[in-house]
């Protein structure tokens, strides 16, 4: 079967499995294709233009079925629809069709960041927000808030690790960045567990390392209403 796709399809497929293996391969050692290639709302402190293009071949590494059926889907339809139209104008299509789904996807977020901003300007506790666990959402969130430098630095200070850390595998080292601390580490938790630097801890177990990993002191912490309320 393979042998007889059309080439712009086969093409097409062959870049999908690569960029899927690359970031599993590279998610072992501690870099993530997935936030750097993928697609992020255009006001996000993570968005580079480049994703524009890039987040065509980006698939979620936590699901082996996700990529499985949208390839499976594409092989099907982009192969009949090659053979009709021909190599040039399909792959015109697929261009169209994919740069289509990173502007449908910003409209939707925007209008989402718009209503999670008002609820939480009505004092919405945020932990109870329905945001889908989505990690772009937490990051617009935290731009919005005004920390979307600390998140850009923890990012860009990523290094190689030098000593036994490096021999044991974890070859990158990443700066800490901010600190949140929620009554749950659920929901909202999930959302952020992948962000770079950022960690997450319950309130009944914050303790002085967290506020202070390593003894350096004056660590960016940001606390939830539900937090608060549980502290006290």
């Amino acid at each position: 079967m393979f042998q007889n796709l059309p080439q712009v399809t086969k093409n097409i497929l062959l870049l999908n499995i690569a960029f899927f293996v690359a970031s599993l391969l590279l998610k072992s050692q501690g870099i993530d294709l997935e936030m750097t290639l993928g697609a992020h709302y255009v006001n996000s402190p993570f968005f580079e233009p480049y994703q524009i293009v890039t987040h065509f071949f980006m698939h979620s590494t936590d699901n082996f079925l996700h990529i499985f059926f949208n390839m499976w889907l594409f092989v099907m339809l982009g192969a009949y629809l090659e053979n009709i139209w021909g190599a040039k104008r399909f792959f015109i299509f697929y261009l169209i069709s994919a740069m289509g789904s990173f502007a449908l996807y910003n409209m939707i977020g925007f209008i989402e960041i718009m209503n999670l901003k008002a609820a939480l300007a009505n004092q919405f506790d945020i932990e109870q927000f329905n945001h889908g666990s989505a990690t772009r959402k937490v990051v617009s969130i935290f731009n919005e808030i005004g920390l979307g430098d600390d998140l850009r630095r923890a990012r860009d200070g990523r290094n190689i690790r030098a000593g036994k850390g490096k021999m044991r595998g974890r070859v990158h080292k990443t700066p800490k960045s901010i600190l949140l601390v929620v009554k749950e580490k659920s929901g909202l938790a999930h959302a952020v567990r992948n962000l770079p630097g950022v960690d997450v801890v319950a309130a009944c177990n914050l303790s002085a390392e967290d506020l202070a990993p390593g003894g350096d002191i004056g660590r960016l912490t940001v606390f939830t209403k539900a937090a608060v309320e549980a502290l006290n």
